[in-house]
């Protein structure tokens, strides 16, 4: 429930982006942006140490605290009467996300047995999903019949929601390994390099690129990534764990992160605001049209989970990433600027979904694939650190390359942002080719012999391969194998002489 808050609470807030600039005409897209930037950027810098508070204090407790914080922010949100305090209020109300979401998952993974932790993040992940599907037309709808203000303020009952119920029904649970508290001044780097790096990006072009103020954030973006990478080697406890970036296959699934994360957020910015400047569709239209999108997303995202249980992540991800890949082509090479919704837009923002729906979740749960259970806490922190990012960088991109829409050729102006896309799912697909999570061939052989009792001592252990939604390879292979044994007994014989042939 937290998890489908915080979710819908981002998706509700770009669909209701074209309303709050229209409700602040004198303040700049750049500017404006920042509503959606600043989020990302204060929950990606208190996410670990959110999650050492709720270690040492208690879970039950911080995850409450956490609630009731980012339900307040989003109230204080919605009555903001200017933009420099609605940024403030959506960075407090990130303080209480940052609170509640290591909390909850320490809450959610407690309850489960350490083989069915993988199954219990990626569930985590299609929830997000389905309130990112459910969040274009809700938001569409309170927008249309409220206003903006209502976008926020949608998060509120939901908080109250989630505050009384966890009161009930969560368990008080500590950590009594853990002792003191994470690096705080590692997590300031954070805020300061990626907030640099943001300034320098959306105020480019009305700065200069080569002007003292871009250049500055840039640089101070750097230095401030250097020192907190070789804090983070000396630091005994990091904000970011260097050992766990050092294992190839955590390494490659945060690049697939940052790249894919950055696609994904710039394109939900990029979507909603072409149908409102370019074809000219009211907010509450937008919203509605952008819907197959995330609806198709959460779909698939169940799908891609179950085949990846079966092929591994490289199988399900590259090709996922190529169909986002060619979603943007299809948006690209097929808008014109007369309105296509059925030729052009809809096959588009379908194909995007699809690609998101086998590559969001996937790599989330391709990330903790190969760690220890008694990390996956923190691989978990670290997955949602980069996503987090990746969106402030991806936003911060859209604003770029469409934040100043020329009135005389609106549709074109948003050329640079789908081949954008594009580039970005080809990077992700190329990245994604070394996320090789298949059991070794002798494994598999030997899993299948197990079921079949051939092996006895082996019959009774469960698969250790896992999909992000949890789907085992077991309970695939019950649906898939057949259930009389001797016609099991006669395939088995089959396959070992074709394999004798071959």
């Amino acid at each position: 429930m937290a998890g489908f808050a915080g979710a819908l609470d981002l998706s509700v807030a770009f669909v209701a982006f074209p309303a709050i600039e229209d409700a602040f005409p004198d303040a700049s897209t750049a500017l404006l942006s920042w509503v959606l930037t600043i989020y990302g950027i204060v929950i990606a810098a208190l996410l670990v140490p959110g999650g050492r508070l709720a270690d040492l204090f208690g879970r039950r407790k911080v995850f409450l605290i956490g609630v009731v914080i980012f339900g307040l922010g989003a109230l204080a949100s919605g009555a903001a009467p200017d933009p420099g305090v609605l940024i403030a209020t959506r960075a407090f109300q990130a303080c209480g996300g940052a609170l509640m979401t290591p909390a909850a998952m320490a809450l959610v993974l407690r309850e489960f047995p350490a083989d069915r932790r993988a199954m219990a993040i990626g569930t985590w992940g299609a929830v997000g999903g389905v309130a990112a599907a459910c969040g274009p037309p809700l938001g569409a709808l309170v927008v249309d019949l409220g206003g903006w203000r209502w976008a926020f303020w949608l998060s509120v009952p939901l908080a109250l929601v989630v505050f009384v119920w966890g009161r009930v029904v969560l368990v008080e649970s500590v950590d009594p390994d853990v002792h003191g508290l994470t690096d705080l001044f590692g997590s300031f780097l954070v805020m300061v390099a990626v907030g640099s790096l943001a300034l320098a990006i959306v105020e480019g072009p009305s700065w200069g690129w080569t002007s003292a103020g871009v250049l500055g954030a840039l640089a101070l973006s750097a230095v401030s990534a250097v020192v907190l990478v070789r804090r983070s080697t000396r630091h005994p406890d990091p904000v970011i764990a260097p050992d766990l970036f050092a294992a190839p296959l955590f390494r490659r699934a945060n690049v697939v992160a940052l790249l894919f994360g950055a696609a994904f957020f710039a394109m939900f910015f990029g979507l909603v605001r072409f149908l409102t400047e370019g074809w000219g569709y009211s907010t509450g239209q937008a919203g509605l049209l952008v819907t197959p999108g995330p609806a198709a997303a959460a779909l698939f995202s169940y799908i891609g989970g179950n085949l990846a249980d079966r092929f591994g992540h490289r199988a399900v991800m590259v090709p996922g990433a190529l169909i986002f890949a060619i979603g943007g082509a299809w948006l690209a090479l097929g808008i014109g600027e007369e309105p296509a919704l059925w030729t052009v837009w809809v096959p588009a923002v379908l194909l995007l979904g699809v690609g998101i729906g086998l590559v969001f979740p996937n790599f989330q749960s391709a990330a903790v694939h190969g760690v220890p259970e008694a990390r996956f806490g923190v691989a978990a922190a670290a997955i949602q650190t980069v996503v987090r990012l990746s969106g402030t960088i991806g936003i911060a991109l859209a604003v770029v390359l469409v934040g100043s829409v020329v009135a005389a050729d609106p549709v074109a102006d948003f050329d640079p942002l789908w081949w954008t896309l594009v580039l970005l799912g080809l990077l992700s697909a190329a990245v994604s080719l070394g996320i090789d999570t298949r059991s070794p061939v002798s494994h598999r052989v030997t899993n299948r012999r197990a079921r079949l009792g051939l092996v006895p001592e082996l019959a009774s252990k469960k698969p250790h391969n896992r999909g992000p939604l949890g789907a085992s390879s077991d309970s695939l292979w019950t649906q898939i194998w057949p259930t009389s044994s001797s016609l099991r007994r006669a395939m088995w014989s089959r396959s070992r002489r074709s394999r004798t042939w071959r």
